[in-house]
């Protein structure tokens, strides 16, 4: 079929075990798809040429990258732009979200990965502080790696997801 089935369990604190469907997935067509999905599409700037295939499970890949492109819609700045730029690397593909902050401030790079951080006046936003905790979870297991690379202006975070 294809199809590779890993058991592995999550280094987070979850007792169930979590089976990685891992199949050929293109990360440029995921990343459209997610993106013409949502009600601000025209905010989103994507830079993604394909095909950006990588042995992966796209269940957890879309949850992933639908987490991240939500919070930069959510704590972006209002009606600014938020990029995304998906590109080859070594043994690899990087994918950048990148966002001006809003009313919400920047995340404390020392906490933004812990389980129910939320950045003081990002208390206003729904939320529950899981999101990039599961995010930084989920990279983990598929093997890949994130870092979160604020500049001055903005908030940004690398994903990158090993072929």
């Amino acid at each position: 079929s294809g199809d590779l089935h890993v058991n592995q369990h999550a280094t987070w604190g979850m007792s169930e075990e979590i089976t990685l469907a891992q199949k050929k997935c293109d990360l440029a067509d995921l990343l459209c798809e997610l993106c013409a999905d949502l009600d601000d599409v025209e905010r989103i700037i994507l830079r993604a040429e394909g095909p950006a295939i990588v042995l992966g499970d796209p269940v957890l890949l879309e949850v992933l990258f639908r987490n991240l492109l939500d919070n930069a819609v959510k704590y972006a700045s209002s009606g600014s732009d938020i990029s995304i730029v998906l590109k080859p690397e070594i043994d690899g593909y990087s994918v950048l979200f990148e966002n001006e902050p809003g009313s919400a401030g920047m995340p404390d790079p020392a906490r933004v990965f812990e389980k129910y951080y939320r950045a003081p006046r990002a208390q206003e936003e729904i939320g529950s502080g899981l999101g990039l905790y599961i995010v930084r979870g989920l990279v983990d297991l598929m093997g890949g790696s994130i870092e979160y690379m604020p500049t001055t202006r903005h908030i940004r975070f690398k994903v990158w997801i090993p072929c």
